[in-house]
């Protein structure tokens, strides 16, 4: 029996015992970086997850030199660029909040951590320079038929992103995408056999 068959296996009887269903759930990340070229200001991109739609969506912007792991920059370092306008669609569907600048890309990474200012880990300045990412909460948002979305149904994600100047040197825009899949299965068909005696 697989490991995975195995935990959820026990995961299920735990449940029929207690007599209380909880749901547990499986964290998987998608990496896609996309070359972006010197002299580009608006940046594009459908189905970036090929139909999946994940549950958190995390972008933010690395100097090709740094990408490649050059030694003379941090390759940690995230330092988020001038940007007007960013935006996320889910197949037709532009979700809001649609973000204007840095300081909206802020705000709604405290949003999401639920933190208040003076409780984030790092400034808005050290946002700017260090940890430059735009985070999107994707679990409760609609598709284009008003249709609240599951967390592990399908869709295309893409997004919008322009900047303030062109791009001066080669970048590459990283976006990672958080899944989150159910991993208790078979609860209640094994629920209604604990009382069919």
């Amino acid at each position: 029996m697989k490991p995975r068959q195995q935990l959820t296996d026990a995961i299920n009887q735990l449940m029929i015992q207690q007599g209380a269903e909880c749901k547990y759930y499986v964290r998987q990340h998608r990496y896609v970086p996309t070359p972006i070229a010197a002299g580009v200001n608006k940046i594009i991109l459908n189905d970036i997850f090929s139909g999946a739609r994940p549950t958190c969506l995390i972008v933010y912007v690395r100097r090709q030199t740094r990408y490649n792991g050059a030694y003379t920059a941090n390759p940690n370092r995230m330092i988020l660029p001038n940007f007007d306008h960013f935006g996320v669609k889910i197949n037709d569907a532009w979700l809001s909040p649609e973000l204007k600048g840095s300081r909206e890309a802020y705000i709604q990474l405290r949003r999401i951590l639920n933190r208040r200012n003076d409780e984030m880990p790092f400034s808005y300045e050290n946002y700017l320079t260090d940890y430059g990412m735009i985070v999107t909460d994707l679990t409760e948002n609609k598709d284009s038929y008003n249709c609240v979305l599951p967390n592990t149904t399908s869709g295309n994600v893409g997004l919008e992103m322009r900047l303030t100047a062109d791009t001066v040197h080669p970048m590459q825009l990283i976006c990672i995408g958080e899944f989150r899949n159910q991993l208790a299965a078979g609860y209640q068909s094994s629920a209604r056999f604990k009382y069919t005696h």
